[in-house]
């Protein structure tokens, strides 16, 4: 993860700005592996929303509602990213959406263009009704032919480009127009700026540890906030890859994570619940998979997941967990997982903020400070190369002299880093064990 997006709290940021910083750096790396074969990189990404929002940019001003219902593919997520450049609010709908749901959300958002792919013209009649009430359709050819009476053709307007506005969308403008679940109620339209899903990303980034060379597998239709931003985004700011499938399959799911590579995967409702109950095979654990994102995930099936499946579920509310949960989740004792924390804090790989701790950003495998703690009677020292040294300005434990000699309050005191020569960690011999012996 990049110093500017590893921080929750950064300076708040589009989903656009995320997109061109990802292309400035990486435009060669794989950003989106669809289902089927199809990829996207992010160079390719970029120049091809700009030459969507080109195409529209007679059709679409700021502040339009948009409908979209595409097919997944590398259209869909450039005009995702054209949309957000020309300043409009995106209204996706599901592919197999119905025609009353669908109405009723676009009266609700006041959108009068619907950008519909052919495909899902052709297996949803109810579109085509939809059509008929919209002021302007947009479509987008695939593999399958369609026409709608006074739809304009995408590659058509492409060949057409207008000139780009001057303005770009802020933080705070409305990015997407997202429906609800609607399982207390009737669907409803919510409206999220674009600081939501890029905040929203920055915290499941955070939480999970994602770094480039990371694979993250996603089931969820792309009218869900999921796969946008727990999915695509937090693959944009950590460098990692997003594999997308339409649909969710418990007897090839393992198969797809060991063939896709993948490290980690988003999963919501009953899908952990699911892979629980298969039956148990020998090749549970032959995947690259140690992350799991996604909720509900109650104590007893998290604790099941991860000793069948070596994976750990994370939720929303996981950021930082304290030591007490990591043991309750696990089922291990708590002075091997104090003892492990400690280890992995000193390594870099975990930052401790009060009782809880959580994944590190910082540069991984050197160690930023050692540090001696004075407690009650007695101290511990926590061994380092040679070049860093006690407080007490000692080179072995046993001569330390900054052990509290009365009950005193414990305090935390910095020793000196190792200068720039040292090479830490060594690659021989293996790095000294968690504690040296207590200094009196």
């Amino acid at each position: 993860m990049d110093d500017v997006t590893a921080d929750v709290t950064a300076a708040p940021e589009t989903m656009l700005d995320l997109l061109e910083r990802r292309a400035a750096g990486a435009p060669e790396a794989e950003l989106v592996r669809f289902e089927g074969g199809a990829s996207l990189r992010v160079g390719e990404c970029l120049e091809g929303a700009t030459a969507v929002a080109g195409g529209l940019a007679g059709l679409v001003t700021g502040g339009d509602r948009v409908l979209t219902c595409l097919p997944p593919g590398p259209r869909l997520v450039e005009v995702m990213f054209a949309l957000a450049r020309l300043g409009a609010v995106e209204v996706p709908l599901a592919l197999d959406v119905r025609l009353d749901a669908a109405r009723r959300l676009a009266g609700a958002a006041g959108a009068r263009l619907l950008i519909a792919g052919t495909d899902a013209v052709r297996a949803n009649p109810d579109l085509i009704a939809l059509a008929a009430g919209m002021e302007r359709v947009v479509l987008v050819t695939g593999r399958e032919a369609a026409e709608l009476p006074g739809s304009a053709d995408l590659d058509d307007l492409l060949a057409a480009p207008h000139r780009l506005p001057a303005g770009r969308p802020g933080p705070a403008d409305p990015a997407v127009v997202m429906a609800t679940s609607g399982t207390t109620g009737r669907a409803k339209g919510a409206l999220l700026p674009h600081f939501a899903g890029v905040r929203h990303a920055r915290r499941v980034a955070r939480t999970m540890g994602y770094e480039a060379g990371d694979v993250l597998f996603n089931v969820f239709p792309w009218n869900h906030i999921n796969v946008r931003h727990a999915g695509l985004l937090p693959a944009l700011i950590s460098g990692a890859t997003l594999v997308a499938h339409h649909r969710f399959s418990a007897s090839r799911f393992w198969e797809i994570c060991r063939r896709e590579g993948v490290t980690a995967f988003n999963f919501m409702g009953a899908i952990a619940a699911i892979l629980e109950r298969a039956p148990a095979s020998g090749s549970d654990t032959r995947h690259r998979v140690r992350r799991a994102y996604g909720g509900p995930a109650p104590e007893g099936l998290s604790r099941r997941f991860l000793e069948r499946f070596g994976v750990l579920p994370l939720g929303p509310d996981d950021e930082s967990l304290g030591l007490s949960e990591i043991v309750r989740r696990t089922g291990v004792a708590k002075a091997s997982v104090h003892r492990l924390a400690q280890e992995l804090l000193q390594w870099g790989l975990l930052e401790r903020r009060g009782p809880s701790w959580r994944t590190s950003t910082r540069r991984r495998g050197r160690p930023s400070t050692w540090r001696c703690w004075t407690g009650w009677r007695s101290s511990t020292w926590r061994r380092s190369p040679a070049t860093a040294r006690c407080p007490g300005r000692r080179a072995s434990p046993g001569a330390c002299r900054c052990t509290a000699r009365r009950p005193a309050r414990p305090c935390w005191r910095s020793a000196r880093r190792p200068s720039s020569a040292t090479s830490w960690p060594p690659r021989s011999p293996a790095p000294p064990g968690p504690w040296s012996p207590r200094c009196r």
